[in-house]
């Protein structure tokens, strides 16, 4: 999912004119049983789409600060025992949002809920 959007993105298909404020880091991992994607905004506060077999669920405040640790010991683990962990560091608003957007398994009633949790 992050992979092929900031592939995307590099090669200029989300690029805007106007330089914007890039104090965003974007995270997507697999974890045994779930998918995360974490919006962490710069010294702030963070948004977490947590998806399992129950379906998708959005996280804020201290849960989602809580699978931000999490990432941070997947980080942290040795290359062998590690779980696969992709980082956007540095995105733009708008990019976090446009990413949003391209989530396909969120309906637009989630999409908006996860708009609206995206740190400002």
């Amino acid at each position: 999912m992050l992979k092929t959007w900031l592939k995307r993105r590099q090669n200029g298909a989300d690029s805007a004119s106007e330089p914007e404020a890039r104090d965003y880091d974007i995270t997507s991992a697999r974890l045994p049983g779930r998918s995360i994607i974490t919006f962490e905004k710069r010294g702030g506060q963070a948004a977490a789409l947590e998806v399992t077999e129950r379906g998708a669920e959005i996280l804020q405040g201290l849960a989602a600060g809580a699978v931000l640790s999490e990432l941070d010991e997947v980080r942290a683990a040795p290359a062998g025992m590690s779980m696969p962990l992709v980082r956007d560091e540095g995105a733009s608003r708008k990019e976090a949002e446009a990413f949003i957007h391209s989530l396909d398994l969120l309906d637009m009633t989630e999409k908006k809920e996860l708009l609206g949790a995206l740190p400002r």
